[in-house]
């Protein structure tokens, strides 16, 4: 289920970290984490609820700056997501990489997509399962009819708004229930929780912005 563990060392570009110390994660392996020094943290419960929710982890990492980073698919797209840990309280939103292989015939190319997502409320007790994304799928495949070969950013709203048009609800409830999932597993896995009466709201923040849309020639 897991590809790779990474730990980034002071002081490295977080992204672009060299020689990392990879760990070979299990269900039952244990690691200690910057964000606590002195107890061995058991991971199985984090990973535990990734193979109930249907993530496929790609990698993890974590630096001594407070800073987690997942790369996970589901549904067939993957989802890469980066979480200041020393600010975690203070979180209104997330932003997500998305990445969407499409084939058709002879047909080939990967979408990538940088989305802002507003953090509405949390339910830690919630009982979710699996998303399948079937409105973010329509949407990548839509980009996918349409060869916007040139790429759009917000500048070019009025395509994104044509991109979305009848399934804008379906993709904000997505991400609804995705945020959710993430703010579980990092419960789980570090015990850090952002309390609803806490939650930072946001009201000029929209729920969901789609920031850019790149296509990639695979």
């Amino acid at each position: 289920m897991v590809d790779k563990i990474n730990k980034i060392n002071t002081g490295s570009d977080f992204s672009k970290s060299r020689g990392p110390k990879i760990y070979r994660a299990g269900i039952h392996s244990k690691y200690k984490p910057a964000f606590d020094r002195h107890d061995s943290v058991d991971i199985s419960p984090a990973f535990k609820y990734l193979i109930h929710v249907h993530w496929r982890l790609k990698n993890f990492k974590y630096d001594t700056d407070e800073k987690l980073f997942i790369d996970f698919i589901v549904s067939g797209i993957e989802f890469q997501l980066t979480v200041d840990l020393m600010n975690f309280n203070k979180l209104s939103s997330f932003n997500y990489r998305l990445y969407k292989e499409i084939v058709n015939g002879t047909k080939k190319c990967k979408i990538a997509c940088d989305v802002t997502s507003k953090i509405e409320w949390i339910n830690y007790d919630h009982n979710s399962e699996l998303i399948n994304f079937s409105a973010l799928n329509i949407f990548f495949n839509r980009i996918f009819d349409q060869n916007i070969y040139n790429g759009l950013t917000n500048d070019d709203q009025y395509f994104i708004d044509d991109l979305v048009d009848g399934i804008i609800q379906g993709i904000k409830n997505e991400f609804v229930q995705l945020n959710n999932q993430v703010l579980i597993f990092f419960d789980r896995l570090t015990g850090k929780r952002i309390p609803n009466n806490l939650l930072t709201i946001e009201d000029n923040l929209e729920p969901i912005l789609i920031n850019k849309i790149k296509i990639i020639d695979v």
